[in-house]
């Protein structure tokens, strides 16, 4: 386990300490995203393989999980939505 101190700056600014850097092996220009996880923040780095974050969320709520299909079925229908949305938004600010 790593435990160590990091300060927010003025500039809501942190340095990411060194073991931590290592430890996740971020090099300058890296990505990386925070995500809530039973009520603590994970830093998790974008350097990383896909098989690597199975898991991470754990499991469905329902128990229930998806197939890619159903998966890319799901998600061409969010985007169709959102278009759908934008396109009406657009509309309506242009009258």
């Amino acid at each position: 386990m790593i435990l160590v101190d990091a300060k927010l700056t003025t500039k809501a600014q942190t340095t990411i300490p060194k073991k931590v850097r290592e430890f996740l092996n971020l090099e300058p220009g890296d990505t990386f995203f925070f995500m809530e996880k039973d009520g603590e923040i994970v830093l998790r780095p974008r350097n990383v393989s896909i098989d690597e974050l199975c898991g991470i969320l754990g499991s469905p709520p329902n128990k229930k999980s998806f197939t890619i299909e159903e998966m890319d079925e799901a998600l061409a229908g969010a985007v169709e939505d959102d278009n759908a949305r934008i396109v009406r938004q657009m509309d309506k600010d242009q009258t």
